[in-house]
């Protein structure tokens, strides 16, 4: 949202998310801004009026985020909280008939100008980032703007120029449940704030009275058509032109700067003399201490928004393209590592789990603590299918891992559950000088199932391939191969082989290479 926090000098990071539920102060969005917005607003009003935009069916709109990072992409924010927010959108959004979906992939900017400071880089790195054909959501470090004064965090704005529309996002706004993008989106919708016209002077019973004294907001526009803005009455007589000029939002002088619930009982009066009582729970509101639930937007904003979506110049969102509707109602089971499981070897380990149907692809999540704070995840990456081998773990050491099914459109579905293992200390045997990579999948697998075994190598040689019981019985020979330099992958077929443990087995002149599979019935 267009919310920033005072921060002291000395206040510590770790203590941020509760700063942002208590003290905000500045908006981040400029009066220049706010008229573009307005001007959007009173056109779809217009329109409205004369050809009023009902869609029976959901909508939907592409996104794209950008994360950004440091040069040496450390600071990055992770794949779980932007999936995690983007759940949230969705949800926030259900309610108005426009569904969210990411267009292609996450965009990686690391870049240590525009991570630190980006408004150095609108004209520049972000402007060739931009996609010409969805909404765009840059996250860096901070959305800090150079029109904030003092020691303040803008938490999220909405830049409305037509050579940018696109929103720019507090990293630590970026996470499940939170409600600033879902602000910050109504505002490229054309929504303005219920307190238009305080937005940098808040309501204040010392300086404003009650009954409110003034019959203009302190906020003036900057320029025509607009001008000054009326101060919003009770009985509704000016909401056209007052406000966030639509009626069926009641007066907010910007109570909600600093209350510390979602009550306002301060009794405040309108310049009537009308006490004034406020929709606490509006999104496009400043009330941030409300259940999650309460938040709604209404009525008249979700016209405005369906309106906005259908102007002339918003063409470049509506692909008409209807992403993988899918629900993922059951977390995938986990295969291997096997829960509690004890390695022999710490490098190149296979995590196996179940297909989940209709899932585009898995957020698979390695992490040193069961409740993946994100500090602590040393792997995390979507993966395209059902099986990753992962490099790079420590020996004797323990970890634990997850796997989410997700499409372009849905992040909601449950996590597998978590399971747990412990690295061995040596070398895998899926790898020697010659062999960079060696993999069998899927494991486990059914007699009846095609084993798939994936090499890369760095060095053409003969291998002997063959399958062998814990006792050492060969029980399948698949004979001399030749490989050469790069990746091969082999079908083997399984057919008749009995349940149980067994090992792939490639000999070559540089010793054994092994993978343990699990056959089932």
């Amino acid at each position: 949202m267009f919310r920033a926090l005072l921060l002291t000098i000395l206040s510590f990071v770790g203590l941020l998310a509760e700063a942002n539920a208590q003290n905000q102060g500045w908006c981040g969005t400029s009066r220049e801004a706010l008229d573009l917005i307005t001007e959007r607003l009173l056109a779809n009003k217009e329109a409205y009026r004369q050809s009023p935009i009902q869609f029976r069916n959901t909508v939907y709109v592409p996104v794209t985020f950008h994360l950004v990072g440091r040069t040496d992409g450390s600071g990055v924010i992770s794949k779980r909280r932007v999936m995690d927010q983007f759940c949230t959108l969705n949800e926030d959004f259900a309610e108005v008939g426009i569904q969210f979906y990411i267009k292609d992939e996450l965009n990686y900017i690391n870049n240590t100008a525009v991570f630190t400071n980006h408004q150095n880089t609108l004209n520049s790195i972000m402007a060739i980032n931009r996609d010409n054909a969805s909404i765009n959501i840059f996250i860096p470090e901070s959305a800090n703007q150079g029109n904030a004064p003092g020691p303040v965090v803008v938490l999220g704005y909405n830049d409305p120029t037509p050579i940018r529309d696109w929103l720019v996002m507090s990293k630590a706004e970026i996470k499940k449940g939170g409600s600033t993008l879902t602000h910050e989106m109504g505002h490229w919708f054309s929504l303005l704030h219920p307190f238009n016209g305080w937005d940098s002077e808040p309501y204040d019973a010392a300086q404003h009275g009650n009954p409110v004294t003034l019959t203009t907001a302190p906020s003036t526009s900057l320029a025509p058509p607009f001008g000054f803005i009326p101060v919003e009455f009770v009985d509704r007589s000016n909401c056209e032109t007052s406000g966030d000029f639509l009626c069926d939002t009641p007066p907010d002088y910007n109570f909600g700067l600093g209350w510390p619930n979602c009550d306002y009982t301060a009794g405040t009066m309108d310049p009537n003399g009308a006490v004034i009582d406020v929709d606490e729970g509006l999104y496009m509101s400043y009330f941030l201490e409300c259940s999650r639930d309460e938040y709604f937007f209404s009525e008249d904003q979700k016209a405005m928004m369906l309106q906005d979506y259908n102007a002339t110049n918003r063409a470049y969102i509506r692909s008409g393209h209807i992403p993988n509707l899918t629900e993922f109602p059951e977390a995938p089971g986990l295969l291997a590592p096997a829960d509690q499981a004890q390695l022999g070897y710490y490098n190149d380990v296979n995590f196996d789990w179940e297909d989940t149907p209709g899932a585009d692809f898995y957020l698979l999540e390695v992490s040193t603590v069961n409740s993946f704070q994100e500090q602590l995840v040393v792997y995390e990456d979507f993966i395209f299918g059902s099986s990753k081998v992962v490099e790079g773990l420590q020996a004797n050491k323990t970890y634990y891992w997850r796997v989410t099914p997700m499409s372009a459109y849905r992040s909601c579905a449950p996590s597998s559950p978590t399971f747990r293992f412990t690295t061995g200390a040596t070398v895998s045997t899926s790898s020697n000088e010659w062999v960079d990579h060696f993999s069998v999948m899927p494991n486990p697998l059914s007699s009846t199932q095609t084993l798939t075994v994936n090499l890369k190598t760095n060095n053409s040689f003969t291998g002997s391939l063959s399958l062998t019981n814990l006792v050492g019985q060969q029980v399948r020979a698949f004979g001399q191969r030749q490989f050469s330099i790069g990746e091969t992958s082999m079908e083997l077929s399984l057919s008749g082989l009995e349940a149980g443990l067994y090992l792939v087995s490639l000999d070559t002149e540089k010793g054994k290479l092994v993978q343990k599979i699990i056959v089932t019935e």
